[in-house]
């Protein structure tokens, strides 16, 4: 289907893809900025950014026993991923992927110097 538009944005999501693989080559982890929040009786205030590292995704499990209420819950597993940093004075953390800010994209290329 060349000259389709489905064509273009395949080519477009080739070409994007092409420049990740670069980036990635590049930096061997990605750099990022993590939005520090805290939840306040009025709503959650954010308090500020810190620069990291990305790392990788860590997929956590955690299986909930069955309620031994009658109608209660019948157990079963939570699971959720978690984001893994490394701030600059080599800390590392879990952040949720919501408070992760990737900065090597062009969208925040602008970031970059800050």
């Amino acid at each position: 289907m060349a000259g389709s538009y489905h064509g273009q944005v395949h080519e477009e999501n080739l070409k994007r893809l092409e420049e990740f693989h670069q980036v990635s080559k590049k930096n061997r982890y990605r750099k990022c900025k993590v939005v520090e929040k805290v939840k306040t009786s009025k709503g959650v205030k954010e308090l500020g950014t810190k620069r990291a590292l990305f790392h990788g995704w860590d997929g956590i499990k955690q299986v909930i026993d069955a309620s031994p209420m009658i109608g209660g819950q019948p157990g079963g597993q939570i699971a959720y991923t978690m984001g893994i940093v490394e701030y600059m004075d080599g800390t590392v953390d879990r952040v949720y992927p919501e408070y992760i800010r990737f900065l090597d994209t062009e969208d925040f290329a602008g970031d970059c110097n800050e």
